[in-house]
């Protein structure tokens, strides 16, 4: 079997036995990448096996809440973290349960639940790992009064224009690689103007403010050590001075899992978070642009059941 074969537009049935109905919802351009650890990661999955391929933002969601009671027992997101934000938009509420198959830059949401990348790790969670409740966060908007929900972090300020300036072409030949030579490069240009956070009615200013529902960021690093998926609630991470020298400053103290000893990297915990700045300015959400300035983030009501 090859690569080509499972990346048609078309739901294909696996010829595998099982009481199981599984639906994979793959992302071909983070699949593209990773190929090899898709299709052996799939190939190990027990059930009846259907692969339903995105064309276009949106898809994801649409299909996963197409799935909602109509017998599907486990939907699987196979893409980046941006792929599983998706497909959770449609989840959400209901009892088909999430798996996952990291083929993403950062993986945030395989690290977090501790599965890594592994074909043979991943294809166990999704066939016999426990059943997680997760909490979500709802971000809305003047443009998405009804809301978006996240899994993982919310950002904005210059971690959000990172991520809105990334080059797509970099990121699928380099990697992490690109935010990297984003980061650096985007931060000699950028004005840093001064956010307004405001934390459970407390204001604070910041440059960069990320909304952490789980305790990692980028990957592995711990970026919200008291955040937690499986209660609500946020860990609120404000960086708070501007420029290339504290923008590294803040980087090398994420790698090396001391945020915390930083006074300018304020922590809080907070369930209703109020951000204002530019007007329009990007927000990101999973890694990927979701909203814009001014916005609102609460604990959802909605909750997500995922394999891990």
């Amino acid at each position: 079997m090859t690569y080509d074969s499972l990346s048609r537009p078309d739901p294909m049935p696996m010829s595998k036995a099982g009481p199981r109905r599984v639906a994979v919802i793959f992302n071909p351009t983070a699949g593209r990448r990773h190929g090899w650890r898709f299709q052996s990661t799939v190939e190990r999955l027990e059930g009846q096996v259907t692969l339903f391929r995105t064309t276009r933002p949106g898809d994801a969601t649409e299909m996963a809440l197409s799935m909602v009671g109509d017998g599907t027992d486990v939907v699987v997101a196979a893409g980046g973290d941006g792929t599983i934000n998706e497909v959770v938009n449609g989840l959400a509420g209901s009892r088909t349960a999430l798996g996952i198959i990291p083929l993403g830059t950062a993986n945030v949401m395989a690290h977090t639940l501790g599965i890594g990348t592994r074909p043979d790790k991943v294809a166990s969670a999704i066939n016999a790992g426990k059943r997680r409740s997760l909490h979500l966060g709802r971000i809305v908007s003047p443009d998405q009064p009804g809301g978006r929900l996240f899994v993982l972090m919310a950002g904005a300020g210059f971690d959000a224009q990172v991520v809105a300036d990334v080059s797509s072409a970099l990121k699928r030949h380099t990697g992490a690689l690109a935010y990297v030579v984003e980061t650096i490069g985007g931060a000699f240009k950028y004005p840093f103007p001064t956010l307004t956070v405001s934390v459970d009615g407390h204001a604070h200013h910041a440059v960069t403010a990320v909304v952490c529902n789980g305790p990692l960021y980028g990957g592995p690093f711990v970026a919200a050590p008291k955040a937690d998926l499986e209660k609500p609630g946020f860990e609120v991470r404000l960086l708070q001075r501007p420029g290339i020298k504290n923008v590294l400053r803040y980087a090398a103290a994420l790698v090396m899992g001391r945020l915390d000893t930083l006074p300018d990297a304020l922590s809080l915990l907070g369930r209703n978070i109020v951000i204002e700045g530019p007007c329009e300015a990007p927000v990101q959400a999973d890694g990927d642009i979701l909203a814009a300035l001014p916005v609102t983030i609460t604990v959802a009501d909605e909750m997500v059941d995922v394999l891990g």
